[in-house]
């Protein structure tokens, strides 16, 4: 099911959302909009519903918490869009930064046509405000907490990863860094917890090819190479598809791994939306995924072995 919320005060309601930081409550699920009352008109199938109390699309829960992790997330940031598809989220996770003071952007995808539909939808939206400077990949490349020097070394082929400096006309700077390749690869030469915030899209490319989807196996796989690099208050963002076959098997095997999460370690969270479907194909509507480590990794360790 699709929605959306329109209003010119939208953007007010943005920076309250931003204020809000998820730690297992329930307030981002219901947000209501008191000064909205009678002017905000939400969409749900064509049908436009007035009423000053929406419940969150799973989609603009995933945005409100990531703008809220990385707020409180300290001064340098870095962000993993693992699947940059179109570049819908890598834009979206930019913005975040921005609005965070700066830090380090990954987007990594396995499709090269992703990539370079990615990279030409953040040019455009850039345009004017933002000066990119380009660079190729360097073996002596010096980069700030060692965040992308082991990545950087690889060069030529697949693997090759290009970075745009980002400056704004206030001089805010952001490094965005793009991978063409796996992204389990990328979160495993990534340092340990180096990352506030690691999302993933699954499923396949929006009007690309279907038959290049991601899987259960590899979906897990990557989300246990995330954990790695997640710090204490860092968050894992997945949005699952369960309206296709591969879809449903990989959602039901990462649902199963996070229940399996500590509960002293993690903050485990589901969404779903029971009874919205796609009006086009039937389809259940995606659901949202959470993992938020409350704990450094190596506390984790030594909390562990004092245990035993």
């Amino acid at each position: 099911a699709t929605s959306r919320l329109t209003s010119p005060e939208t953007s007010s309601w943005r920076r309250s959302v931003r204020r809000c930081m998820f730690l297992g409550s329930a307030s981002l699920l219901v947000y209501t909009l008191p000064a909205l009352a009678a002017t905000t008109t939400r969409v749900f199938g064509g049908v436009p519903v007035v009423s000053p109390a929406h419940v969150l699309s799973p989609h603009e829960l995933a945005h409100a918490h990531w703008r809220a992790v990385l707020e409180h997330g300290g001064p340098r940031l870095c962000v993993v869009d693992a699947t940059a598809g179109n570049g819908r989220d890598t834009l979206r996770l930019l913005e975040c930064l921005a609005l965070s003071g700066g830090g380090v952007l990954w987007a990594c995808d396995v499709q090269a046509d992703a990539i370079s539909s990615a990279q030409a939808q953040l040019r455009a939206a850039l345009e004017g405000v933002w000066q990119i400077s380009l660079e190729e990949p360097r073996q002596d490349a010096d980069i700030e907490a060692q965040l992308t020097q082991s990545v950087f070394r690889r060069e030529g082929g697949a693997l090759a990863t290009a970075r745009w400096r980002l400056r704004r006309f206030d001089g805010l700077c952001i490094e965005l860094c793009w991978r063409h390749g796996c992204h389990q690869e990328l979160l495993t030469e990534l340092p340990a917890s180096c990352a506030q915030l690691v999302v993933f899209n699954l499923g396949y490319l929006p009007g690309g090819n279907k038959s290049v989807v991601t899987t259960a196996t590899t979906s897990v796989s990557a989300v246990r190479a995330a954990e790695r690099v997640i710090c204490a208050g860092g968050s894992i963002s997945a949005m699952l598809y369960s309206g296709h076959e591969e879809g449903a098997l990989e959602s039901q095997a990462l649902l199963s791994h996070a229940r399996k999460a500590p509960q002293s370690s993690w903050s485990v969270y589901h969404h779903s939306w029971l009874n919205q479907r796609s009006k086009r194909t039937g389809t259940p509507a995606p659901s949202l995924l959470l993992l938020q480590r409350l704990h450094d990794a190596a506390q984790d360790k030594e909390r562990s072995e004092g245990a035993c």
